[in-house]
């Protein structure tokens, strides 16, 4: 390959590295969401 795709690559790969990093530090805050969601209602047994 030449050196001009190798660079490439590895600069994607970096910056690619560096959005998952950076997603999973803020995951838990921004997926709490689906905790405020209201229960579904169940089958009732009488």
């Amino acid at each position: 390959m030449s050196d001009l795709k190798v660079n490439v690559l590895k600069a994607v790969n970096k910056v690619t590295k560096n959005m998952v990093v950076k997603k999973n530090d803020e995951w838990p805050s921004k997926c709490t969401v689906i905790l405020h969601q209201p229960k579904r209602p169940g089958k009732k047994t009488l």
